[in-house]
């Protein structure tokens, strides 16, 4: 049973974690925020969010819902681990009031909040059966999954990353103010035509389209980096191991101290899990959609 439970968390936890992915961070040097422009290019997405996140909001309000839901969800999952039945239902009764609460911040998503399965969950916790528990618990994580597949992606591809359009750049050969695609234009155009006069055998013209595209090259490492300003592997690295470690120090001290705690839990959830999340997730839901649009071609 033990090994059943354990599985199931480590489900919700892939699942409804993935909210952290839903993001919004911002630094000096990063894009600004095209809005307007992802409106046209995302027409699923509801107006109402850009209340919610910035350049409107002063922090990604939905977002730190979907944190606060999240830690909230998997308290029920953590305490029946523990047999604190009591604890879990408090858990529950949290969870269910952040349910309704996020379920009208985005009225053209409140569809997607089948309490159905949330009142199960709380009937289950009422009869005190673990397995009953954990079956409606996973039917719970469902209804988010089946959310977070259609829409997360797409909020942080609005949200997260800026528009690159905004971005003006000057082409060090041209010494014109260009945008950031059109550098790639420039770059995309030097390098084929590179590979056109080696294969012509013309070599000076090779040479002279190196010489350029190395120069825009230069340009756009400089404008890279204005985001691109850390240096590691990856994000289980010796840095994140640290984190991890410091926190395993924290929580095995005699006194409890809940601030530094929550503190490193939150910098490993942002300093590892967000950044690899939004890195990975919008190929795998990707993937999973294909998957299901083929499955239904058939």
């Amino acid at each position: 049973m033990r090994k059943f439970v354990l599985l199931l968390i480590g489900l919700g936890i892939l699942t409804i974690g993935l909210t952290s992915a839903i993001g919004h961070d911002q630094k000096k040097g990063r894009p600004k925020q095209g809005n307007e422009a992802s409106r046209g290019i995302l027409p699923s997405l509801p107006g109402s969010l850009d209340a919610l996140y910035p350049p409107q909001a002063g922090q990604p309000i939905f977002l730190l819902k979907m944190f606060a839901i999240d830690t909230s969800y998997g308290a029920i999952a953590a305490d029946l681990v523990e047999n604190k039945l009591k604890e879990a239902k408090a858990d529950f009764e949290r969870f269910k009031a952040q349910y309704l609460e996020i379920a009208k911040m985005v009225p053209e998503w409140n569809k997607n909040y089948n309490m159905s399965p949330v009142n199960e969950l709380e009937a289950a916790l009422k009869s005190g059966e673990r397995r009953k528990v954990m079956m409606a618990w996973n039917k719970v994580v469902q209804v988010c999954h089946n959310c977070h597949i259609s829409h997360m992606a797409i909020v942080q591809q609005k949200y997260h990353w800026g528009n690159f359009d905004a971005l003006s750049i000057e082409d060090p050969l041209t010494n014109k103010k260009v945008t950031f695609r059109q550098l790639n234009r420039y770059l995309m155009v030097n390098f084929s035509g590179m590979s056109v006069d080696v294969e012509r055998g013309q070599k000076g013209g090779a040479q002279k389209q190196f010489r350029d595209f190395n120069t825009r090259f230069q340009a756009m490492k400089v404008t890279c980096e204005g985001c691109h300003d850390t240096e590691r592997k990856y994000y289980v690295d010796e840095g994140v191991q640290a984190l991890v470690d410091k926190l395993g120090n924290t929580l095995s001290k005699p006194s409890l101290d809940p601030k530094a705690a929550e503190s490193l839990r939150q910098r490993i959830g942002m300093e590892s899990c967000t950044p690899c999340h939004r890195v990975h997730i919008p190929a795998a839901y990707a993937q999973e959609n294909l998957k299901k649009n083929e499955k239904g071609s058939r």
